[in-house]
C-alpha cells in the first residue's frame, strides 16, 4: 500500500493508493489478485497504470532463473509527465530510463547483464513530475510515484 501510519492517531495519508490486477471487479478476483501479489502502491494522489514483468511474469509472480540475462518490460501511463522509472535489484537499483520528451506515458525493456541468479528479485520504480499536497493535518507537499510488486527468480 501507499499509505503510512502518520504516529499521530491519524491512520494513513489521503493520497496513498493500492492498485490491484484483477481480472474482474468481483469480490473473489481482489482477492485471488492480493493473494497472487499482483499488486502495487502509489502516492501523490494520481492514477497511474504499471505493468511490471521479467522473463514474461506478472509482477507478484516468481519464475525460473533459465540461462539468460532476465528480461524485464516496463509499461507505464499516467496523468502526468514521467520523471523517471527505475528498476531494481534485490534493494539496489541497477537501470533508470528517462523519456527523452516530455511524455506521460513510457514502454522499454531491460536486460539485466548480471546474469539470472536464483534468489534475485526485481521490481519498478516510477516517479511523475510534480508535487501533490496532502489535505489535512500536516498539508506536507510530496512527490507522485509508484511501485510494484517484485518478480523472484527462482
Amino acid at each position: 500500500m501507499g499509505s503510512s501510519d502518520r504516529h499521530d492517531g491519524i491512520s494513513g495519508y489521503n493520497t496513498g493508493m493500492l492498485a490491484v490486477l484483477a481480472k474482474e471487479p468481483s469480490h473473489d478476483a481482489v482477492i485471488d489478485a492480493l493473494r497472487a501479489r499482483r499488486t502495487y502502491a502509489l502516492r501523490g494522489g494520481e492514477p497511474i497504470t504499471l505493468d511490471f514483468l521479467v522473463n514474461g511474469t506478472f509482477q507478484g509472480g516468481e519464475t525460473e532463473a533459465g540461462g539468460a540475462a532476465p528480461k524485464i518490460s516496463v509499461e507505464v501511463a499516467a496523468r502526468s509527465v514521467i520523471e523517471k522509472i527505475e528498476i531494481a535489484s534485490n534493494g539496489k537499483f541497477v537501470y533508470s530510463y528517462a523519456p527523452e520528451a516530455e511524455a506521460s506515458s513510457a514502454t522499454f525493456t531491460y536486460r539485466d547483464s548480471s546474469g539470472p541468479v536464483p534468489g534475485t528479485y526485481y521490481y519498478a520504480r516510477v516517479w511523475l513530475k510534480g508535487r501533490s499536497r496532502e489535505s489535512g493535518y500536516q498539508r506536507q507537499e510530496f512527490g507522485k510515484y509508484a511501485w510494484s510488486s517484485p518478480v523472484w527468480l527462482k
